[in-house]
């Protein structure tokens, strides 16, 4: 179970005025029960190969005189929309009747600007018929995450794309920033 202070919209859910974010997650878990899957989608926006064409687009820039990031600072709306626009069709995959995760039963989520300014959004959904650790058997959850989630990387030869964005986005590489040694109040 992931709590936040979050800023939702709902389907089928009518939030009182005036409660608080938190006050709308605790009113939808109490309605809907537990939540199921906790997402962040977050833009890969510097290696968006769509994005950096359609912001040259139409904002003629056709020579590739302007790296990404200048493109990103030169017309932040257009890549906002395009952003919330692939944002929107991820919320109708993940969501359709034969989605990835199974049955979404209910679904809320919140955008947030990083620091740079870009948007990211924090998504949880309610799975219709989702084994509960504590009230299904251990054996039903096991098979559940079994069938919902994977931890392999895929065949190279066989997806070529997803492969190489595994291993991009999705593959932690230790850096001198994470693995600094950092002073306790033990002092180790």
């Amino acid at each position: 179970l992931v709590l936040g202070v979050f800023g939702f919209v709902c389907s089928r859910l009518i939030v009182p005025a005036g409660l608080n974010p938190r006050s709308d997650i605790e009113l939808m878990i109490t309605w809907y029960g537990l939540v199921t899957f906790f997402l962040t989608l977050s833009p890969a926006e510097y290696n968006w190969k769509q994005l950096e064409s359609f912001l040259r687009k139409i904002n003629n820039d056709t020579e590739n005189g302007k790296s990404i990031s200048a493109l990103i600072a030169h017309d932040p709306v257009s890549t906002s929309r395009m952003i919330d626009n692939e944002f929107k069709a991820m919320l109708e995959f993940i969501s359709a009747d034969n989605g990835p995760l199974g049955k979404v039963k209910h679904y809320a989520w919140r955008r947030e600007y990083q620091s740079r300014g870009l948007q990211h959004f924090h998504m949880i959904i309610w799975i219709d018929e989702a084994p509960i650790i504590g009230k299904n058997s251990n054996e039903e959850v096991v098979n559940f995450i079994a069938k919902t989630i994977t931890c392999h990387l895929s065949d190279k030869r066989k997806f070529p794309t997803l492969h190489e964005r595994v291993i991009n986005y999705q593959t932690h590489k230790d850096n001198s920033y994470c693995m600094r040694k950092k002073k306790t109040t033990t002092g180790t």
